[in-house]
């Protein structure tokens, strides 16, 4: 498939859980991480679509920083990326937990063989490992079609939640967890006019745990397609915790502000010297804890 390296020996186990509470808030306990069996030497890996990608042969290398834009945020391109992801955090630290709220987008089904994905997750950004789940939206026959998926690599490429049915303009609400070892916890919300709609969970341990070195909230296309044009589509919510191991509590952090030791990455999406997804500033929605803020992405060129 098309989101993960591919490894025969990676396992998974899925089981569903009630709550996300082993995932949340300040000043939860963390068991330390374990350390779990590594790849085998020589082993035949395919590289995630999901990773990002600067068009220059590897997920981070030759990355464009066009310039600051505030308090320790840089301009970034990506010809398969629009949004934000945050990287960097105190010495030692992991990202353990990732959070947003945004809407399914409506799509102009003018352009031939276009989609697009919209997800929040952890990794992906100069790692090799993803952990994420969001919704593919796609045009066919001149209709309109959605789905939610997931992906935990190393141990699954995208599974597509088969159960779920999305119209335009419902809120999802997304979180990704890590307890500190090896194991994941994705939870995925549905609301329609403020009542949900329908809840998604999984959990699942890792036969190796993933890098836990960045958190995203992404619009992205897949390669080999064109951009949908979603019009404007809009992130209410992008943030999370990270945790040094050992720690007794985690350290709130704003995807799209925190400031250092954090470093912001706004990425506008920009394939063949063309800007196709423009990413906006970050604004106030309302308040909550950790801080967050609202952003749009915007759709300019197929």
């Amino acid at each position: 498939m098309k989101r993960k390296y591919q490894h025969s020996f990676l396992v998974i186990i899925l089981v569903l859980f009630s709550s996300f509470s082993s995932f949340a808030a300040t000043g939860t306990s963390r068991t330390p991480r374990d350390f779990m069996p590594r790849q085998a030497d020589g082993a035949t890996l395919s590289l995630s679509r999901r990773l990002f990608n600067d068009g220059q042969g590897g997920p981070i290398t030759g990355l464009a920083q066009l310039g600051l834009l505030g308090r320790n945020v840089v301009a970034d391109t990506s010809p398969n990326w629009a949004g934000y992801a945050i990287t960097g955090g105190p010495t030692g630290s992991e990202y353990v937990e990732a959070f947003s709220d945004w809407t399914v987008p409506s799509l102009s089904c003018e352009i031939p063989n276009s989609r697009i994905s919209t997800w929040v997750g952890i990794d992906g950004f100069h790692s090799s490992t993803v952990e994420q789940g969001g919704l593919d939206a796609y045009c066919s026959s001149g209709s309109t079609h959605y789905y939610l998926w997931w992906e935990a690599y190393p141990s699954d490429t995208e599974q597509k939640i088969k159960s779920i049915q999305l119209k335009p303009g419902e809120i999802i609400d997304g979180a990704i967890g890590y307890d500190g070892g090896n194991e994941y916890g994705l939870e995925l919300t549905v609301y329609n006019s403020s009542v949900t709609k329908s809840l998604f969970h999984w959990q699942g341990n890792m036969y190796q745990a993933g890098s836990n070195s960045s958190a995203e909230c992404i619009l992205e296309v897949q390669p080999n397609f064109n951009v949908a044009d979603f019009g404007t589509g809009t992130f209410e919510t992008c943030n999370g915790y990270t945790w040094v191991p050992g720690s007794p509590t985690e350290q709130g952090f704003d995807t799209t502000s925190s400031g250092p030791p954090y470093t912001v990455h706004r990425i506008n999406m920009v394939r063949d010297g063309v800007t196709d997804v423009t990413t906006g500033a970050p604004y106030d929605l309302w308040s909550c804890s950790p801080p967050c803020h609202a952003f749009h992405v915007y759709f300019k060129h197929a």
